[in-house]
């Protein structure tokens, strides 16, 4: 059984840009760094939560800048199942269910990228992702007239 995100903190927000790089590689990484037990309180009932600490870093090209996201996912489960994730944290610090990593590294990037889009623009550095754009396509029944 796969528990729940019920909600997200973030404590530590850094953004910085230090000098200017053309074609800089611009590379994300999202971490776990911490998993630890606890409870939360809402309408009068308690429930038993693990909280989940991360940290998501968007390095640009060589140190030309940097954003920093600190925070923590609180993660709401049956009783056995967090006791299961915070000792398998313990003993190998790593999230071994697929269905729990997935959800959580993916709450993570979406977080982590609400918050980076516009902090990159505020330091005048390029979005941590590329954006869509919209691009013109041919028709082909027009390109086989035109090489007739």
């Amino acid at each position: 059984m796969v528990g729940t995100i019920i909600g997200e903190q973030l404590n530590k927000i850094v953004a910085e840009r230090t000098g200017w790089q053309a074609k800089m590689k611009i590379e994300n990484r999202p971490e776990i760094v911490d998993i630890t037990r606890g409870q939360f309180g809402f309408a009068g009932e308690r429930r038993n939560l693990a909280g989940i600490q991360f940290k998501f870093t968007a390095s640009y090209g060589d140190k030309v800048g940097q954003i920093v996201l600190d925070g923590v996912i609180y993660y709401a489960a049956p009783e056995k199942e967090l006791d299961e994730l915070v000792t398998a944290w313990k003993k190998d610090k790593e999230i071994k269910e697929d269905e729990i990593r997935i959800t959580v590294m993916n709450r993570i990037l979406e977080l982590a990228f609400l918050q980076a889009i516009p902090l990159s623009h505020q330091v005048k550095l390029p979005p941590p992702i590329a954006m869509p754009r919209v691009e013109l396509v041919k028709d082909k029944k027009e390109d086989k007239k035109e090489s007739k």
